[in-house]
């Protein structure tokens, strides 16, 4: 991703107000806010890079500071997102990003178990380990970390390792679900339509929708229980809540085409 942002190459300036901890804790904020909002890492360092751009600090300075201070889990699992994200520095440094993931993860960071869990599943900076990265998942989710709930639960539904697997990433992805982590609402739908890791109830899936109010204010969520309310599938046909709850997916930035939605409606 090409990030069109002007830094600014003079001296700090704003030490003042912000001196090396303040720094580093806003830094912290912004990574650790975007990772609760479940954004995608390119998104999450753009945010960064706003923010120091805007306070005219530059990113090999934060580097710098975050690396000196080597007392906090939390500081590892930030500075490993720095490495494998090139904020402040250049080149391929995934597998520096692999161990510093690893030390806040064996120091009971969850958020460092469960990128160090990514890394383990993809191979990134390290050979591929799928049994080590279920460990490390599992220790997230244990945690109630929505998304290391939501792979840890995907693994075990397409890489089964026991007769009950399926049955535990059902529940295990079911639990993300509820956290409102919109690729965990659409895989429940999915298993409850198709009975994979669960016996196959399209009724039940309607009303394990409904009747959880934070999926349904979700985006992903309001789209699906307008489809089932217009569609009739698990219930009957309902047009009139269906427009009525497209309107809230709208609202929640689902991109809905009103105009299909109004036709629907009128039929």
């Amino acid at each position: 991703m090409s990030l069109n942002i002007e830094i600014s190459t003079s001296e700090n300036t704003n030490k003042s107000e912000y001196d090396d901890i303040k720094i580093i804790e806003k830094v912290l904020e912004i990574f650790i806010g975007g990772n609760a909002k479940w954004k995608y890492d390119d998104e999450i360092k753009t945010n960064i890079l706003q923010w120091l751009s805007r306070n005219r600090i530059l990113p090999k300075y934060v580097y710098e500071i975050v690396s000196s201070h080597q007392d906090n889990p939390r500081y590892w699992t930030l500075l490993a997102f720095l490495n494998l994200c090139e904020v402040g520095i250049s080149g391929d440094h995934s597998y520096e990003a692999y161990k510093w993931y690893k030390r806040a993860a064996e120091n009971n960071d969850p958020l460092g178990q469960q990128e160090l869990g990514c890394f383990l599943q993809r191979g990134i900076g390290i050979v591929e380990d799928l049994a080590e990265a279920r460990y490390w998942f599992r220790q997230a989710a244990d945690a109630d970390m929505a998304i290391a709930q939501f792979r840890l639960g995907k693994m075990y539904l397409v890489c089964p390792v026991g007769p009950e697997s399926k049955e535990e990433g059902f529940k295990l992805i079911k639990k993300s679900a509820q956290a409102g982590f919109s690729d965990a609402i659409e895989m429940v739908l999915w298993c409850y339509e198709n009975g994979i890791g669960v016996k196959k109830n399209v009724l039940e899936a309607f009303h394990w929708l409904k009747n959880n109010s934070q999926m349904v204010g979700s985006p992903l969520g309001s789209q699906a229980l307008a489809q089932y309310h217009l569609s009739g599938r698990g219930t009957l046909v309902d047009k009139h809540q269906g427009l009525k709850v497209s309107r809230l997916a709208l609202r929640n930035g689902v991109n809905f085409d009103p105009y299909s939605i109004q036709e629907i409606f009128n039929s």
